[in-house]
């Protein structure tokens, strides 16, 4: 079994900025995905907001920021939401399972 990892979503993410700048390869990496019976998973960076979809019939993860948090929506400006709690997600793989818990600090913790 194996899971994905990069940077730069394959998939919109709903920001017109944010959008411009996705994996340019898309349709190469659905097809890698299709030709492998092994890939559980794509976990994204980049998005800096929690994001869960499916992606060439796998799952796709985007975990929130830990320095900066995205707001999404096509033209919501300005593009970071300073005052988000920065996060992180946690993953389990079991087989071919993935779960994903979303953590954000309190405000306490910073």
């Amino acid at each position: 079994m194996a899971i994905l990892a990069m940077h730069h979503p394959p998939v919109p993410v709903g920001h017109h900025v944010m959008d411009r700048f996705g994996l340019r390869n898309a349709d190469d990496l659905a097809e890698l995905i299709h030709t492998h019976d092994n890939i559980a998973g794509v976990f994204t960076g980049h998005v800096h907001s929690a994001l869960a979809t499916t992606y060439a019939g796998v799952p796709l993860i985007g975990a929130p920021g830990i320095a900066s948090t995205m707001r999404l929506g096509s033209r919501t400006d300005p593009i970071a939401d300073p005052n988000a709690m920065p996060g992180l997600a946690v993953h389990t793989i079991d087989g071919t399972t993935i779960s994903t818990v979303f953590h954000y600090l309190s405000p306490s913790a910073l």
